[in-house]
């Protein structure tokens, strides 16, 4: 038996003494996000600054692999207090193109009732988007509207009032995963 083998037989071994350890169960975090699962109203910030500093800005900014990265930021009313919490959407500016609409609409026919379209996954992924970005169109009450660079304007939604719905995302965060007008429970 090499030296290593007999030093894990001796740490696991019968007839060593033990030591009782302090409890653990007060470090217990149920996973989830501060906020509880649900929808809520919200109203789009300018921005917020976290409590570690970091700045987010409601903005259209370009991000990697010729996409963009659409933020909101949102003030959301939880138990009479607000919690600030952004929506990052990534986004191919070449999706808005009338051929690539025709093109999603009709595979959503085409995949309806699946889960998934098989070598389609771009396609797909534009889909969601797409159905993220009409709810909140119609949340908002008005289009979404392209600046001269390619990137939606994000100004025009600081201050405007909808209702957005909180989940769970995989890490356990706080994940805004739908809209809806004010008023509409």
């Amino acid at each position: 038996m090499s030296e290593s083998e007999a030093a894990v037989q001796r740490i696991g071994g019968a007839g060593l003494a033990q030591e009782e350890l302090p409890s653990l169960s007060d470090f217990y975090e149920e996973p989830g996000g501060n906020i509880t699962p649900g929808w809520y109203d919200a109203v789009v910030l300018e921005g917020y600054a976290t409590g570690k500093g970091t700045q987010f800005t409601t903005a259209d900014e370009p991000a990697k692999d010729g996409r963009r990265a659409f933020r909101l930021c949102f003030g959301i009313a939880v138990s009479g207090q607000q919690q600030n919490r952004q929506k990052t959407t990534f986004y191919d500016p070449t999706m808005f193109s009338p051929e690539n609409l025709a093109r999603i609409k009709e595979m959503r026919e085409n995949f309806k009732g699946t889960k998934s379209w098989p070598g389609q996954g771009q396609a797909q992924n534009f889909s969601i988007t797409l159905g993220l970005l009409s709810q909140l169109e119609k949340a908002i009450g008005f289009k979404l509207a392209r600046h001269p660079n390619g990137g939606l304007l994000a100004a025009p939604y600081v201050g405007k009032r909808l209702r957005v719905r909180v989940g769970t995302d995989k890490k356990g965060f706080d994940d805004i995963t739908g809209f809806k007008p004010v008023g509409q429970k």
